[in-house]
């Protein structure tokens, strides 16, 4: 409803919402091919660390 009205705050909404749905749609790590791909295990909480770091001692990547 809230797309069909213009309000585009709705697709945030559905794709925070997919992430629960009971079908499993949300787990992004199932059926991962990784391994075959030789692609290493990330750790998101690592790299949400790293990137607070990042964002806290100034760095930017695109610098104006």
């Amino acid at each position: 409803k809230e797309l069909g009205a213009g309000n585009r705050t709705g697709f945030a909404k559905l794709l925070y919402a997919r992430t629960f749905y009971p079908d499993g749609s949300g787990n992004f790590e199932h059926k991962l091919n990784n391994d075959i791909l030789g692609l290493p295990k990330e750790d998101l909480d690592e790299a949400t660390k790293r990137a607070i770091e990042l964002a806290q001692s100034g760095y930017m990547y695109h610098r104006p």
